[in-house]
């Protein structure tokens, strides 16, 4: 049989523009449509043949170009280091992963983040006194090694701000809780085969046992799930896994009984056991009867039976071994290395941070690759005289020869510089998907400075003057805006997000300038910055998008202030040998935290937030006054100021950042200021000066509007000055009455009342056409008379006067930026969650110890714990039986006695009656020891005739459903655009979508005076709720006055 010879086949281009004969076939074809009457001949000798082969040719190299995978041009790199991707083709480890929206997400987040807990199990409350719903509970089962009450403590604290720092909306923490042990022992004698070692049959069976009493969570990499057939969005789904994957299939529910024939089951599979001749359970010392073993509440199981136990003899070892007749000798520390043995192999007792998080997709490419344009003229044949070495030598360049050369490289100079464009537009396609806000094209262009000669063909002195004419050129061609625009809706919908485009266009006139640029922007160019700006951010408000607002973030910043201020101190401590002088140091560390407590620093930072725009020199100036009479040495000194300066920074930043997702998210859609937890109404306080501008009452003065001086009709007005230009006589000036008033000083407005003039400014100041300039004489004088028509129905008022028109227009385009800067900065809101402002105080008790007639004796000297009130209620028939415990105190007034009762200086309780005599309140005294001393010899206890009771607390008249999924929205009623009706509609309409759908939302706008009102409490409450040790029940009381706040507003 003949070898079949080998051959090489054509591969087929994948695409039609990679073709160069499918292009070729196409030109000729179009070439005929349009010229086939005067061109007849195309053969491949034909100039013009050739000249379409060398087109097609360059133009499937741009074919072939343009299939380079989207990631390699994406990131194709350029001139030094590889830049960061800016755009949205995000990482699955990004964009996937979400805030924790279920009980699994909740416990894998908590298992994953916190060292030394092995379990946890959330529970929604579901018996809350006042039926509140949106609360959980946490149970934790922690390590062995984690039992400490130090370390269960900062445990407890972890778990806390974790969950604050990932609670959704309307949700909180109630309570945390740790797990205690329940012990099983098991007492069973097995025979086993005889080809099986003891010691391996007893660490399998304690392993098994205590995976299914307490099963293990393990750990899983990318790589193990997908090997496994999970799919990547599955892998992602729940919060950012931190040391690896835990499969929700993991998280078994809290085993509340057990069940015997299980367990003997387990047994009976190990491998090697033939028989259980006896078997038995004890609990608590007591055999288990019946098949269940019940688990004590806020308890899991575990069995008590440690292989190195010193309890355990060999011969005493609950579960025994036989070969038939004959009992095994266990080896208990082999068995012990074999169990841990088996935990290492199946069970990650180790976490390893995941490395997924670095972003780096190697590209192939280079920039200058992709761009990099080979002209078609080098590659024609030489007899052509195209290429850089002219003619061949057996041609001779006549100059009708060089003349046609000229002509040819001019004709195909157009096809040159297109294909040049185009692949300047392919070279920059990362460009034209980044979010770059510099970016101000969306057509690249370049010159084909590889064309031969191209200095004789194109105009310019240079190419970089020719580069520049070309990009004047195709700006003029280009709708960058538009272009753009569309773009962004693009990305935007591969998230399924979009902007209601049109109707933001409608109100931007609202918002007057840009003032973060200082000058006018058209509306388009301000909606490409805001959708820009919701994609860089696209991230965060994706994943936390009903997350709330963290309120523990400035509790976890001065936590670590504290540790890292110790810090300062040791290596001080080490540098002296006397332990005088260590002592020294340390009561000076003691004392700068006596006088400096951390709730304060917190209280300062808070309060320079509201105060200061920029407190950083405010804060070192602070630390070092406080560190003044310490007498540290300077380097320490220092060094504790600038700790307190990053902290002071880091908090500030906290402040004005950590708002509820939703917040942010809202504000991103509708183009909103994110000013964080910020005033709204500091823009107007006396003392408040704003960045580049002076304060608003140096700019404005408000005057009464019954005030006739100043006024004109504007009609009236007009119409002379129409009569003025046309050379008629415009007749005598309307009288005014004489002018009281310094029009050059400030500007002049009349209202009735700050808050109505600041809502007809910022909705009618922002125009220009509603302000005109007059020239008037007076004294002799020329002055350029100010004059504004608001919509307070006042007519036109003076509001300035200048010495010249461009003084006067000068100042009114600053006083129109004032106006737009204050409208933009108090664009915000106050996001108030109820379930944050519920009752959170324990109860307090308090003791009364009554006489036969039910007349109170003594009561408790302060309310406390029920456990404290009832031990010191029990020393009562001690202390009170003794003269001496008792002391006779002068009350504020100086004129009245109270009789208190006190062990070791400490106050215990006191007669609920005044005196005005110091014998009389003696004669309590003595009545009082005679009562209780009564008691000794009775058969009736003193205890008997002590009553407890309950501190009163306000309490507000809330509906059932206040505190539970319910939320309110404070907004500003002044700036211009919420002054808009279809924009307040807008605005509520977003919310509602983005909201989850189980929370109802109250929108309230306020004028500035009941902003100012509202935001006193609510910052108050704010700071306390926000502080390292929140104190009650002033907590509580701060909580109910914002809720009056509320209520008076849902009842207006």
């Amino acid at each position: 049989m003949a070898q079949k010879p080998i051959q090489i086949f054509r591969e087929t281009p994948p695409h039609k523009s990679m073709d160069f004969f499918f292009l070729k076939e196409e030109g000729l074809q179009m070439v005929q449509e349009l010229s086939g009457k005067v061109w007849t001949d195309y053969n491949t000798h034909d100039p013009g043949v050739t000249i379409l082969e060398q087109l097609c040719y360059a133009l499937a190299d741009l074919g072939f170009r343009t299939d380079f995978s989207i990631q390699d041009l994406l990131n194709a790199r350029g001139k030094g280091r590889r830049q960061a991707l800016n755009n949205t083709f995000y990482d699955a480890s990004e964009i996937l992963p979400t805030n924790p929206v279920t009980i699994e997400d909740y416990r894998r987040l908590i298992i994953d983040r916190v060292n030394g807990v092995k379990n946890a199990w959330v529970e929604p409350v579901r018996d809350h006194l006042q039926g509140i719903k949106g609360l959980y509970r946490i149970l934790l089962q922690v390590s062995d090694s984690a039992r400490q009450p130090q370390r269960l403590q900062a445990i407890k604290r972890e778990v806390y701000a974790l969950f604050a720092a990932h609670r959704n909306l309307c949700e909180d923490l109630e309570a945390i809780e740790v797990l205690d042990v329940d012990k099983i022992i098991i007492y069973t004698d097995l025979d086993i085969s005889s080809d099986v070692v003891a010691e391996e049959v007893l660490a399998e069976i304690l392993f098994k046992l205590e995976e299914h009493l307490t099963p293990s969570i393990q750990y899983h990499t990318i790589d193990e799930l997908l090997e496994e057939g999970y799919a990547i969005e599955e892998i992602f789904d729940g919060p950012v896994p931190v040391h690896g994957i835990i499969k929700k299939e993991d998280l078994k529910a809290m085993k509340r009984e057990v069940y015997i024939s299980k367990i003997i089951e387990i047994i009976s599979d190990i491998e090697g056991v033939r028989r259980i001749n006896y078997f038995r359970v004890e609990k608590d010392g007591f055999p288990v009867e019946g098949d269940v073993i019940r688990i004590a509440e806020k308890t899991y199981p575990v069995l008590d039976m440690d292989t190195i136990d010193a309890r355990w003899k060999t011969d005493a070892y609950p579960i025994r071994f036989q070969r038939g007749s004959l009992n095994y000798d266990l080896d208990l520390n082999t068995a012990s290395q074999l169990l841990y043995s088996l935990y290492a192999r199946y069970k990650k007792g180790y976490q390893m941070k995941m490395l997924y998080n670095e972003k780096d997709y190697p590209s192939v490419l280079k920039e200058d690759d992709i761009k990099r344009y080979y002209s078609v003229q080098n590659t024609f044949p030489v007899t052509y005289g195209l290429s850089p070495f002219g003619l061949p030598n057996s041609v001779r360049p006549t100059r009708e020869r060089l003349g046609m050369i000229k002509q040819l490289r001019g004709y195909l100079s157009f096809f040159e510089q297109m294909m040049a464009n185009y692949l300047a537009q392919l070279g920059n396609v990362k460009k034209f998907f980044s979010l770059d806000s510099d970016l101000d094209r969306s057509y690249f262009s370049q010159l084909p400075e590889n064309m031969p000669e191209m200095q004789y063909i194109l105009k310019g002195k240079d190419n970089e003057a020719r580069l520049k004419k070309l990009e004047e050129t195709v700006a003029e061609f280009d709708p960058f805006v538009e272009r753009r625009n569309r773009l962004l809706d693009h990305l935007l919908a591969r998230f399924g997000e979009r902007f209601t485009t049109d109707f933001l266009l409608k109100v931007s006139q609202y918002v007057g300038y840009d003032m973060s640029e200082g000058e006018a922007k058209s509306p388009e160019h301000e909606l490409v910055n805001a959708k820009l700006e919701f994609l860089r951010n696209y991230v965060d408000i994706s994943r936390n998008r009903s997350r709330g607002f963290n309120y523990m973030a400035l509790y976890n910043v001065i936590y670590e202030q504290e540790l890292e201020w110790a810090e300062l101190f040791e290596p001080l401590i080490k540098q002296y040998k006397e332990e005088a002088e260590r002592d020294l140091i340390r009561q000076q560390y003691k004392q700068l935290r006596e006088n400096y407590p951390l709730r304060q620093h917190q209280r300062d930072a808070f309060s320079m937030a509201l105060n200061y725009r920029d407190p950083a020199d405010v804060a070192k100036e602070q630390t070092k006054k406080m560190l003044k009479d310490l007498d540290l040495p300077e380097t320490l000194t220092e060094a504790i100021a600038e700790t307190n300066l990053k902290f002071t920074k880091k908090m500030l930043e906290l402040l004005e950042t950590e708002v509820a997702g939703l917040e942010r998210r809202v504000c991103l859609l509708l183009n909103l200021n994110q000013g964080g937890n910020e005033s709204l109404v500091r823009i107007f306080d006396e003392e408040t000066h704003l960045e580049e501008v002076d304060n608003f009452h140096d700019l404005i003065q408000l005057e009464s509007p019954m005030l006739p001086e100043g006024y004109i009709d504007l009609d009236v007005e007009l119409e002379r000055l129409e009569k003025i230009e046309k050379g008629e006589d415009p007749g005598p000036a309307p009288e005014r009455l004489p002018e009281t008033l310094d029009y050059r000083s400030k500007f002049i407005f009349r209202a009735q009342d700050m808050d109505e003039l600041i809502q007809d400014l910022l909705a009618n100041g922002i125009f220009s056409y509603n302000y005109l300039a007059l020239l008037e004489e007076r004294d002799g004088e020329e002055i350029y008379s100010v004059y504004y028509k608001g919509n307070l129905d006042l007519g036109c008022v003076k509001i300035r006067e200048y010495s010249s028109i461009l003084a006067a227009q000068v100042e009114l385009e600053k006083l129109i930026k004032f106006f737009a800067r204050i409208n933009h900065q108090t664009e915000g809101m106050h996001v108030v969650e109820h379930i944050l402002l519920r009752p959170q105080a324990q109860d307090r008790h308090a003791f009364r110890l009554v006489n036969d007639q039910d007349r109170p004796l003594l009561e408790s000297y302060e309310f406390g714990a029920f456990d404290e009130q009832r031990n010191l209620s029990n020393q009562l028939d001690l202390l009170a039986s003794k003269k001496d415990n008792f002391i006779i105190e002068t009350l504020e007034d100086g004129e009245s006695y109270q009789v208190v009762l006190q062990e070791y200086n400490r106050k215990i309780a006191r007669c609920p009656e005044i005196f005005y005599t110091q014998e009389g309140a003696k004669e309590q005294i003595d009545d009082i020891v005679a009562y209780v001393y009564s008691f000794k010899s009775g058969a009736i206890p003193l205890q008997s005739n002590i009553q407890f009771f309950l501190e009163e607390r306000p309490n507000l008249d809330v509906r059932h459903d206040f505190y539970s999924l319910d939320m309110s929205i404070i907004l500003p009623a002044w700036p211009s655009r919420f002054q808009n009706e279809d924009f307040q509609d807008l605005m509520h309409a977003v919310f509602t979508i983005n909201a989850p759908a189980h929370i109802n939302i109250n929108f309230y706008y306020l004028d500035i005076n009941e902003m100012k009102a509202f935001e006193e409490k609510y910052f108050a409450w704010l700071e306390e709720r926000n502080a390292v040790e929140a104190q009650q029940p002033e907590l509580d009381n701060m909580a109910m006055e914002v809720v009056a706040e509320l209520q008076k507003l849902e009842q207006n």
